[in-house]
């Protein structure tokens, strides 16, 4: 009797933690789709809340909110990173410019870094100002889930309206799409390198040259040969 009672008991603790799990594995999968989707789509600035809201870590610890002198960028060695493995956050931010286009990054960079089996996700972003314009930069390294991003990128395409345009490009040899909006002169351009790596650039009261500029400072490119190894 004993036997069987320690048996339950165990086999209770035993779902107690499978569904401990699975509820962990649904919050991770959750704030990834997240990140995921702020990448992709951009993220609504209508308040300071929309921001907050998104899951990322802060290069630097314990700084005042609107600094920006605790981040010191360092050059990457592309050529020494090992691709077989996720491209960690803080290297991805280091890749992005510290300034582009006469813009100059105003806030600190943001980045995270995501893993679950047989896929990983990291992402960096900085924010730039010139003048009351503003500009966002994002860089993502999508391994193992090549799959999912490849539903999102496009083929050849080409659409226009009175209301704005969206149309496939290519940048330093790249594929990737541009979408423009007439009302604001607002512009996204998405670059996607072997469907692993991507580059967003995001701005209002901008053009498509400005945000083909910009992308082009990301130097995405760079990977190209390792990728190919």
């Amino acid at each position: 009797m004993k036997k069987f009672v320690l048996i339950l008991l165990l086999g209770v603790i035993a779902l107690r933690n499978a569904d401990a799990q699975i509820e962990i594995k649904k919050k991770a999968e959750k704030k990834a789709n997240q990140v995921i989707d702020n990448f992709l789509f951009g993220k609504k600035k209508n308040n300071e809340d929309n921001r907050s809201s998104t899951p990322s870590t802060e290069y630097g610890s314990d700084n005042i909110e609107g600094t920006i002198d605790d981040y010191t960028p360092s050059e990457v060695d592309i050529e020494s990173l090992d691709l077989s493995r996720r491209v960690d956050f803080r290297i991805l931010i280091d890749m992005l410019p510290e300034q582009t286009q006469g813009f100059v990054r105003s806030e600190k960079p943001q980045g995270a870094g995501y893993t679950t089996q047989g896929a990983s996700f990291s992402t960096a972003s900085k924010t730039y100002s010139k003048g009351d314009r503003e500009m966002s930069i994002t860089l993502n390294d999508y391994l193992g889930a090549e799959y999912m991003a490849s539903a999102h990128s496009a083929q050849q395409f080409e659409y226009e309206s009175t209301e704005g345009y969206a149309k496939s490009i290519e940048v330093d040899g790249i594929p990737g799409w541009v979408n423009f909006d007439y009302s604001d002169n607002s512009g996204t351009l998405f670059l996607y390198l072997a469907a692993r790596f991507y580059t967003t650039v995001q701005a209002e009261n901008t053009s498509e040259s400005e945000l083909r500029g910009a992308v082009s400072d990301v130097k995405l490119f760079r990977l190209q040969s390792n990728l190919a190894e």
